[in-house]
Parts: structure tokens; sequence; C-alpha cells
């Protein structure tokens, strides 16, 4: 489906999932990148929240449309404020951070 869309088409694409994702989360998903990369789209970011995570998902499923799902590589950590650690599944999020 992607490959197909003309290389103009598919910038303009990039840019509406941009914008509907700072739309959606509100901006929270900072350094947020989107681009296409081969035959895949590829959002790059970091968050606070699980539910921002799913957010950036629905997002992108909406504006790509379901066939991409295949095609979507989606790297948005989730980092505990104030810190440049990421928080792995399954982390105690209620132990003070050192």
């Amino acid at each position: 489906m992607f490959s197909e869309i003309s290389e103009q088409a598919g910038e303009e694409l990039l840019w509406a999932l941009e914008r509907e994702i700072v739309q959606r989360t509100l901006g929270r998903v900072r350094s947020l990148q989107v681009e296409r990369k081969d035959n895949r789209i590829i959002i790059r970011g970091f968050t606070s929240s699980y539910f921002i995570k799913q957010m950036t998902i629905q997002a992108a499923l909406d504006v790509l449309g379901d066939a991409i799902g295949r095609k979507l590589e989606l790297d948005v950590q989730l980092v505990v404020l104030g810190s440049a650690t990421t928080v792995r599944p399954g982390a105690d999020l209620s132990a003070p951070v050192a």
C-alpha cells in the first residue's frame, strides 16, 4: 500500500501522521520523529506514559489504515520524568529514582 504512494504524497502522509500524533497526545511525545525507510514507517520518541504510547499507535493506525500495521515500526520509549533512564516493562515505578 505505502510503497505504491508517490514520494510527494508519501511526505504529505508522514507530515499528516506527525501532526495527528502531536494533536492526540497534546505534544507529550518528546523528540518525535516520523520517517519512511524502505517500505516501513518508523515512529520514534520518548514519553512518560503507556497511555500516550497507545495514543501514538492509534493515531498511526487511523492515519495510515489497518493495512500498514505490519509495516509500522514504533520506537517510543517510556522514560521517567526528569531522568534519561528508560523504564523497562515490568519495572517498579513506585520505587524512588536514584
